[in-house]
């Protein structure tokens, strides 16, 4: 995993690092309400915060070839409602023991840099919860 340092090469990036500690109250704060986890990356898909916990995962690394990466490289949203359906979540190496069952996020953007991704973890048992929550709930992250 790459450190902070990456992320600190740029003044966008330096700010969005420096607003950790902020960044973190508010998606414990939205996870509280919402009930769905947060996960927050750097551009170099460094965790700024993650409410999840990875009981069953070797570990919380995420990796470029993730739907949070794709969410970075292509700076579109993103949402994958049953990860089975996902060429990406499928060929992680945690797949069989993974407890999230749908991943939606947006990329963080400053002009046309994209400095991380921010997004929802979201366990089998709370997909339709959160599909009937959409809108609102995507809407929430642009």
């Amino acid at each position: 995993m790459r450190s902070f340092y990456h992320l600190n090469q740029t003044e966008e990036g330096k700010r969005l690092f420096e607003q950790k500690d902020a960044i973190s109250s508010i998606a414990r704060s939205v996870r509280a309400l919402c009930g769905f986890d947060i996960i927050v990356v750097d551009q170099y898909l460094n965790p700024i915060v993650n409410t999840y916990d990875y009981k069953n995962c070797e570990n919380g690394d995420i990796r470029v070839s993730s739907v949070v990466g794709s969410i970075i490289t292509t700076k579109q949203p993103q949402t994958v409602y049953d990860r089975r359906d996902s060429a990406d979540c499928v060929s992680c190496p945690n797949f069989a023991v993974c407890e999230v069952g749908a991943v939606a996020g947006c990329p963080i953007l400053s002009g046309d840099d994209c400095l991380g991704a921010i997004g929802y973890l979201i366990k089998p048992d709370r997909i339709g919860e959160f599909t009937a929550r959409q809108d609102v709930m995507m809407g929430f992250l642009t």
